[in-house]
């Protein structure tokens, strides 16, 4: 178990963080009917796709523009993260965000100050 603990926070420590841009969605039906969202990601100048079952009616798509994380080790394997990115952010670290960006403030972002100051923003 202590092995597994380890291997779980080692991972962790090689998850990176990026926008997400959405692609489309599709309704599957079956037993059990579900609708997947694709979206699109770069890392290092190349781009990546990946898709979620999770229920995102509750964002705006066409506008919303959500994170995803993926493996440092493997830049294929991206999960969508439910958090959205503020409009003032422009583009992410060239890198990724190495930390879950909100917490870090946006850190290491191309911003928008302009619209920032506009908006009685902090500009961190």
């Amino acid at each position: 178990e202590m092995q597994r603990s380890l291997v779980g926070s080692e991972m962790c420590i090689r998850d990176s963080y990026t926008i997400a841009k959405y692609k489309g969605s599709k309704y599957f039906i079956g037993k059990t009917s579900t609708m997947r969202y694709s979206f699109s990601y770069e890392v290092y100048g190349k781009n990546y796709n990946t898709y979620t079952e999770a229920t995102l009616s509750n964002y705006n798509l066409a506008e919303d523009r959500l994170l995803i994380k993926y493996s440092e080790k493997q830049h294929e394997y991206g999960d969508v993260i439910k958090t959205i990115v503020p409009k003032w952010v422009l583009s992410p670290p060239k890198d990724g965000w190495k930390q879950f960006p909100p917490d870090i403030n946006w850190k290491g972002a191309e911003l928008d100050t302009a619209y920032m100051k506009k908006m009685n923003i902090e500009i961190p």
